[in-house]
């Protein structure tokens, strides 16, 4: 094998690097090549692992190969690592290669600066001091990408400065979340946890146990987001003020008031108001009580879901709830779905023969919807005595 053989073969992949000899691995060719036919960015181990030692300490070809392989940086020599121009240049275009960077990079302030620009949570490989430094943390803070595990940059700052409380204060004031960084003493520091649920609710999650009990506090997160019920006190999901302004705000926060709350009227109603699915969370009582459900599916139909089954198989309720929602007959029973008047006034297409064969059934009802009827006339485009003759007619017909 010759060297254009091995440049060839490199590039179609025909065979990987360590498969080449040593003598042709010492070629930017064919080590470049190689890296090439890898299936991404953040791949490319193998051929840079075969390359040859003098490859992997020059810098021109650590620049190269670095647009092929982001992992490049962590195959270089000890002295590409510890080369500050060319450290630049690659976390630049990707800030995590400052794992592989040398120590005395990783403590230069410009060399940080460029890598958390590109990716705030190379902070994590950034020294001690770096970590500790107002500026570069709130640098880091501008990238909102969160590392693999859900972290911010904030996770890796160190814990001298989660313990300032001003530096707390600022975070906190931008995201809410970032509460969760704070030291376990300023978790539990009123001014910053209210400044920090003001913001996003869901912070109240993070707060300390006292905290989470403290009324103020409480109607604050629910208030921005009605679901930060959830990490309320007990006493505070029984509290009737505090669930009401959490369902006013989201009606899937009543998931999280007290069984006894949740058997509340005025309360069901008002999330139902908000969100018809709320209904769930009612107890089985009230979801049993024909009355009330009947209240429930005039202001959200879909509601009808959560109604008990033998609710679900009333048709009255049925035609109620599809008055207000047409999709609330996919929850009706089954042998409702079919239903001919039913399924127009949910806005399906139903022939006139179909819709004309529903309404003199339903005639047949003891308790005959008059209501119904006038909007069937209506969209049949006769009159409802017409109907009733036409029913007729087809009664006289059924027994001759």
């Amino acid at each position: 094998m010759n060297l254009s053989e091995a440049k060839e073969l490199a590039k179609n992949g025909s065979l990987s690097l360590d498969q080449i000899p040593l003598e042709f691995r010492a070629d930017q060719e064919v080590v470049l090549n190689a890296l090439s036919r890898s299936p991404g960015k953040y791949s490319g181990r193998s051929a840079l692992a075969y390359a040859s030692d003098s490859l992997r300490s020059e810098p021109e070809f650590i620049l190269k190969a670095a647009k092929e392989s982001h992992l490049t940086l962590g195959w270089a020599s000890g002295d590409i690592r510890r080369n500050r121009a060319v450290v630049i240049e690659i976390v630049r275009e990707w800030g995590w290669a400052l794992e592989w960077a040398s120590e005395e990079l990783r403590a230069d302030r410009g060399v940080v600066l460029e890598a958390i620009r590109q990716t705030g949570c190379a902070l994590m490989f950034a020294c001690e001091e770096l970590r500790s430094d107002r500026e570069i943390i709130l640098e880091a803070l501008k990238d909102t990408y969160l590392d693999g595990r859900g972290g911010s940059a904030l996770k890796y700052a160190s814990a001298n400065i989660l313990q300032d409380r001003e530096f707390i204060l600022e975070v906190v004031r931008a995201d809410g979340q970032n509460l969760q960084y704070a030291s376990k003493a300023l978790r539990s520091d009123r001014e910053i946890v209210l400044e920090a649920v003001k913001v996003n609710g869901k912070a109240l999650a993070y707060a300390s146990y006292d905290l989470k009990a403290n009324k103020e506090i409480v109607l604050s997160a629910v208030k921005n987001e009605g679901t930060a019920l959830q990490f309320a006190s007990g006493k505070l999901q029984s509290d009737w003020e505090v669930v009401r302004e959490a369902i006013e705000e989201s009606g899937f926060a009543f998931e999280y008031a007290s069984s006894e709350l949740r058997a509340n009227r005025v309360l069901i109603l008002a999330a139902v108001k908000n969100f018809g699915y709320a209904f769930l969370y009612a107890s089985d009582d009230l979801r049993a009580d024909k009355d009330f459900v009947r209240q429930v599916v005039r202001y959200r139909g879909e509601a009808l879901m959560y109604a008990s089954k033998e609710l679900r198989a009333d048709r009255r309720l049925v035609i109620e709830a599809v008055r207000n929602n047409g999709l609330a007959l996919r929850y009706a029973d089954i042998k409702h779905q079919s239903d001919g008047i039913l399924r127009a006034m949910a806005g399906f297409s139903v022939s006139h023969e179909e819709l004309l064969l529903a309404a003199c059934n339903e005639f047949d009802q003891q308790n005959c919807d008059e209501i119904l009827i006038a909007s069937v006339s209506e969209e049949l485009g006769v009159t409802s005595p017409d109907i009733r003759d036409e029913y007729k007619r087809r009664r006289i017909d059924q027994f001759q």
